[in-house]
């Protein structure tokens, strides 16, 4: 008896069906393959385990994060470029929903690129800022999903590891500021569903709007500004703008630290910044040079003066 299990075991692991296996990651195209295959079962952690700097202890709940309601993915057809410890792999292939979702259209057809480091775990997929830039967030979804799933991955992460550094005790300054401006970015979320997508018209405007959202005011205060309980601005360009009209949220400044258009960099040269994706980051004065803090003319409305971010 402990003969036949010992030959049933070896026979799966020889045809490589152990439990727990481990995604192959020896080349560029084994880790993309890998990746789909745990996109079309919907497994969290083995997504993780393909991207760099997404730790799968730091996952969302196992929710739907895959193609849902399809069934198949077919026709994987894969073309990789490489160029030292990096490399781009695009794959295309065909979605089967288990239901037709637009009449006469049985599959629907995707192109997603992919960057790639290689690391000593092996090949490694980069995690984009944000899916694609200069278009609207439903085509992002429709176009790319699963650099859409990987994004909301990524974004989860930064999340949680604000909420855990912030609240790990006597907060820090800087894990107090990250903190504040992830619930501010929140509270804009909620805030904008309930206007029509629309942000708020001024400064005075942006903390009065926000306040019913917050659980507490002192999420508007630094621990190292000594001058006002309020240590946050909204960028003066996004005034009355809706968040539609933001075509690059992951790299457009909604907050930051400062008043009257001026950043402040309160912690050792740096400042804290929320993006209209609600991401935030620690940003030095070159840093946010590069950011984009303007947006186009809005094809109606009217406009209050812009303030330029120094």
């Amino acid at each position: 008896m402990k003969l036949s299990l010992l030959i049933a075991l070896i026979g799966l692991i020889a045809t490589g069906c152990s439990f727990g296996q481990q995604p192959d990651f020896a080349s560029p195209k084994s880790t993309v393959q890998a990746l789909m295959e745990a996109v079309q079962k919907d497994d969290i952690k083995t997504i993780a385990r393909c991207v760099e700097g997404i730790d799968e202890t730091q996952l969302p709940p196992q929710r739907g994060m895959g193609f849902g309601d399809a069934t198949t993915l077919k026709d994987l057809k894969f073309v990789v470029e490489v160029t030292g410890d990096t490399a781009t792999v695009a794959v295309s292939f065909e979605v089967i929903p288990k239901k037709p979702l637009l009449a006469g259209t049985d599959s629907f057809s995707y192109v997603e690129m992919f960057s790639l480091k290689k690391a000593a775990a092996g090949w490694l997929i980069v995690p984009e800022k944000y899916p694609v830039k200069g278009t609207d967030p439903s085509f992002r979804l429709r176009s790319r999903p699963v650099q859409n799933m990987i994004a909301q991955l990524a974004a989860w992460q930064s999340l949680k590891k604000a909420e855990k550094i912030a609240e790990a005790g006597p907060p820090d300054s800087i894990g107090k500021c990250l903190f504040n401006l992830t619930k501010l970015g929140e509270a804009v979320k909620m805030y904008t569903e309930d206007q029509d997508g629309k942000l708020p018209a001024s400064q005075s405007e942006f903390r009065t709007a926000l306040t019913p959202y917050l659980r507490s005011i002192d999420q508007f205060h630094c621990p190292l500004d000594a001058k006002g309980a309020i240590s946050y601005s909204m960028n003066a360009n996004l005034y009355q703008r809706k968040m539609a009209e933001i075509h690059s949220p992951a790299e457009t400044v909604l907050m930051y630290e400062g008043t009257g258009g001026l950043v402040e960099y309160r912690h050792g040269r740096m400042a804290c910044v929320c993006f209209a994706d609600g991401h935030v980051k620690m940003m030095t004065p070159e840093q946010m040079k590069s950011a984009i803090r303007k947006l186009p003319p809005p094809t109606t409305g009217h406009l209050p003066a812009k303030q330029k971010l120094k």
